[in-house]
Order: structure tokens, then C-alpha cells, then sequence
């Protein structure tokens, strides 16, 4: 399997547009544990925008 470029955004708040992006050359299963590891770290920050109603 090809290995995939990935975005990662290096700012909390990107929609401001003060974010830098990197690639990442990731396979699939490097990937996996990527997103899950940045959900467990921003679970709360991302449920809190959630109630707000704001983008993700």
C-alpha cells in the first residue's frame, strides 16, 4: 500500500488562519493511532465546541 500525505495543523485554532501545515507521511495504521491519540488529548476542547455549536 502507497504511504498517504497527511495535514496536521500545528495551531488549536486554525480558522483564524495563524496555522502552519506539515506533511506527514504516514501509513495507514500510523494514521490510526495519530487521530486517536488527538482525541484523547482534545476530547474536551473538541466537545465543548460541540455544545457551542461551533466548527470542529
Amino acid at each position: 500500500m502507497a504511504e498517504k500525505q497527511y495535514l496536521i495543523l500545528l495551531d488549536i485554532d486554525a480558522r483564524k488562519g495563524q496555522c502552519k501545515k506539515i506533511n506527514l507521511c504516514l501509513d495507514y495504521e500510523d494514521a490510526l493511532i495519530l487521530a486517536d491519540d488527538d482525541i484523547n488529548e482534545n476530547w474536551e476542547i473538541y466537545r465543548e465546541k460541540f455544545l457551542r455549536g461551533d466548527s470542529p
